[in-house]
């Protein structure tokens, strides 16, 4: 008798984990039951990602000409530690996932990413502590979007069934694209007009990466609401198991 119903409880779990994975957007998911608008909300994070990633290459190199005389040489030092950055970055995601889970490193990222973007330009006084947590903040901002990157593209591509594979990475990649051509659009001008601003918040190029922080702060609203609801559809599934 403990023999089977140590046997039942095993597959009780069983059922509760595939519960568990068809609520949080994995495995079989039908139209209209979650999987399509969790891979939207998705898709909206690799959008704001892709426009991060991409102001930080576009108005990186301008702000720290104004603001720091910094010359071309300088700015290749920087690159190379974006890239040591980013590859770190996306090489300890697996890692941080398999000990914390999915949705905490993406969360925790957003936020702090958020709040690195928020701060990053306005460290605008040529002295050394000014340019030190410019370039920590910047940095930081690098290597959440490393993570995010990796983090939001694996958890997009399971809020489809693998019949729609194909539309599933195809559509992430058109979507970061677009990011990248709104970053290119939107982030010059409103650096541009930043810089006419008189003294006061968003002066100085920093509006930008303002707006970046925001939008990474709303992501982590979403993903932080998928995650109560996965965990909702997952205690009730068992409750209604036993």
């Amino acid at each position: 008798r403990e023999t089977e119903s140590g046997e039942s409880e095993f597959f009780r779990l069983l059922e509760v984990q595939e519960v568990h994975d068809r609520g949080f957007g994995g495995g079989e998911v039908k139209q209209g039951e979650g999987g399509w608008l969790q891979f939207c909300i998705f898709l909206s994070g690799l959008v704001v990602v892709s426009i991060s990633t991409n102001c930080v290459l576009l108005l990186w190199p301008l702000y720290i000409k104004k603001h720091f005389n910094w010359n071309d040489g300088q700015y290749a030092l920087i690159l190379l530690a974006v890239s040591l950055v980013s590859a770190a970055s996306m090489a300890a995601c697996p890692k941080l996932e398999a000990k914390w889970g999915q949705t905490g490193p993406t969360v925790a990222a957003l936020i702090l990413g958020g709040t690195c973007a928020s701060m990053a330009f306005l460290f605008q006084w040529l002295s050394p502590l000014s340019i030190a947590l410019h370039l920590g903040c910047m940095l930081v901002l690098v290597a959440c979007n490393a993570l995010l990157e990796v983090s939001l593209l694996a958890r997009a591509s399971l809020c489809l069934p693998p019949a729609l594979y194909g539309t599933s990475f195809g559509s992430m990649t058109c979507f970061v694209g677009i990011g990248s051509i709104i970053a290119n659009l939107a982030g010059s001008r409103l650096y541009q007009a930043s810089l006419e601003f008189p003294i006061g918040l968003g002066s100085g190029g920093a509006m930008p990466l303002m707006l970046v922080g925001l939008l990474l702060y709303l992501v982590a609203l979403t993903v932080c609401g998928i995650s109560c609801v996965s965990t909702r559809r997952t205690a009730a599934a068992e409750i209604s198991l036993r």
